[in-house]
């Protein structure tokens, strides 16, 4: 799982496109400046043919653009597995994890559904889809024994090395837009990290 994970963080990183330095552009200016008085056209040439090969080289390797499918594979991927609940925060209020009494938020996530084990709510299995076409990416759970996809539930996830964090909304629709809670929109947060 830490390997799909892995894949996964370093698909979606976020560094700008490679860009050239500027000395390139110098060094070929400078040897038709010099070059032609010292050296003639044939002494230029040969200097602005030194000044493209060794000069600056791009700052990183450009990235393959990756096709939706193959995005939306990799966050699948990275999604499936355990989850343990760390925190949670209802209305800007954080709840307590009751260890104690085994009321966690633990969630498991398989290709198409997702068991959820927490208070009140114990081995509930719900569809789940999302759409990473979207960023931050959403996702949608459904009622379960329903035929045809019917949401309950809508959110908006990100996924950080082995940490998962989720904010739902009962509403669906209104979807958050960020990873925030207050008493006025009523979402849910949660933050998981992923079980070894």
């Amino acid at each position: 799982m830490a390997r799909r994970r892995r894949r996964y963080d370093d698909e979606f990183d976020d560094r700008p496109a490679p860009r050239r330095s500027g000395g390139g552009c110098l060094v070929t200016v400078l040897a038709v400046v010099v070059g032609v008085p010292l050296l003639g056209c044939g002494g230029c040439m040969m200097l602005g043919f030194f000044g493209a090969v060794v000069g600056p080289k791009p700052d990183r390797q450009a990235r393959p653009a990756v096709t939706e499918q193959a995005r939306r594979k990799l966050v699948v991927e990275a999604l499936i597995g355990e989850w343990k609940g760390t925190y949670m925060e209802l209305g800007g209020v954080e709840q307590t994890l009751d260890k104690k009494r085994g009321k966690t938020w633990d969630w498991d996530f398989r290709e198409e559904t997702v068991t959820l084990n927490a208070p009140g709510s114990e081995n509930v299995t719900l569809p789940w889809r999302v759409d990473t076409s979207r960023v931050p990416h959403t996702i949608d759970f459904g009622r379960q024994g329903q035929g045809a996809f019917e949401t309950v539930l809508v959110g908006i996830f990100q996924i950080e090395g082995d940490e998962l964090t989720l904010c739902m909304s009962i509403d669906k629709d209104r979807r958050p837009t960020e990873f925030t809670t207050n008493a006025a929109n009523v979402f849910m947060l949660f933050k998981f990290k992923a079980k070894k």
